[in-house]
């Protein structure tokens, strides 16, 4: 049984998490539809409508970076400690996912700085 249910959750979560997050972003972009809406009926100045303040860039690659090599790093030591250096090896790629994302984040600062 748990041979199911554990990949199966591992595809489901990420999925829910989506459509969660598509719900309530839908469900506020349709409050300030409504807003403006009801301000145009009653002849008021329509509000103006204020996208949620972006990121930079490189904010972003440095978060995730920091997010994934920290998942990297949590999943290559139970893996080297339970199970020795050659299994651990797969969980490199994710660390260097993550240093990569670091990188990119250094190189487009710069850029951004310029």
């Amino acid at each position: 049984m748990e041979d199911i249910l554990v990949p199966f959750f591992a595809l489901a979560v990420p999925v829910a998490i989506v459509l969660i997050v598509h719900v309530f972003d839908s469900k506020h972009k349709e409050r300030i539809h409504k807003e403006r809406m009801l301000a145009m009926e009653k002849g008021i100045e329509v509000p103006k409508f204020e996208e949620r303040s972006k990121t930079p860039g490189h904010i972003q690659a440095r978060n995730a970076g920091i997010i994934i090599t920290a998942l990297g790093l949590g999943a290559f030591v139970p893996a080297y400690v339970n199970a020795g250096w050659k299994p651990a090896l797969g969980t490199l790629v994710i660390i260097l996912l993550g240093l990569a994302f670091l990188a990119i984040s250094v190189l487009s600062k710069k850029d951004t700085e310029k």
